[in-house]
């Protein structure tokens, strides 16, 4: 059996996580699952890469983001600011392409957050992915990954720049990350929820996290 289809295997046990976390509250749904793949590749001598989690700093920004002067580039190579993006609300959040267990957690989280809004919100709202990782975060590749991850919509973009530009962003966020010998990087899942005039207004922290209070965020978000 491939590596890919015993990975996927191991993700078919997060149907079984809400349960056990109401026997088990200690642990987290991403540990279980992540317990789960690790004694799966363990099995068929797969070496499983484990994602380090860092803390968020603990603070997001209160002013706009729309004053962030930082240059990002799409999937299509077109160059934006973050203020180009409004007047919409926007669901974001900090990731890098090559990242094989958080970052693919997050992007499903989004979709969830996605799918759960009315029609009128959804079309409104835009889903905003922002790479830490310019060195291979290219427009080709970022452009490859949207279509790999089926976020190949008019709603969605991911966005790459230099260093500068995503540490400036992250600490806007209170993201934390930092590279790894292994060559990825450990870093905070957060989502964050921003406002038409570009300030964050809320922040799902974790992978598992329900949804349900980003969704009505976004909900709000639309009203003002």
């Amino acid at each position: 059996m491939s590596e890919k289809m015993l990975l996927t295997a191991a993700a078919v046990l997060l149907a079984n996580v809400a349960s056990a976390q109401h026997q088990y509250q200690e642990t987290p749904a991403d540990q279980i699952v992540g317990q789960a793949i690790d004694q799966i590749g363990a099995g068929a001598g797969i070496k499983h890469h484990h994602h380090h989690e860092l803390p968020p700093t603990g603070d997001f920004a209160s002013d706009s983001l729309h004053q962030l002067d930082a240059v990002w580039t799409d999937s299509d190579g077109e160059q934006l600011q973050i203020a180009d993006l409004g007047p919409h609300p926007l669901v974001a959040a900090m990731i890098y392409t090559s990242c094989e267990y958080a970052c693919p957690l997050i992007v499903g989280k989004m979709m969830e957050i996605y799918d759960g809004l009315d029609e009128a919100v959804r079309a409104d709202t835009r889903f905003v992915l922002f790479s830490f990782d310019p060195q291979r975060d290219t427009p080709e590749k970022i452009n490859s990954y949207r279509q790999e991850r089926g976020i190949d919509k008019q709603e969605w973009s991911v966005l790459t720049a230099d260093d500068e530009a995503a540490q400036q962003l992250a600490l806007a966020l209170g993201v934390r990350y930092q590279p790894t010998p292994d060559g990825e990087f450990a870093h905070s899942n957060i989502i964050t929820v921003i406002d038409r005039l570009g300030v964050p207004s809320f922040q799902l922290l974790g992978l598992d996290e329900p949804a349900a209070e980003a969704i009505a965020a976004v909900g709000q978000a639309h009203r003002h």
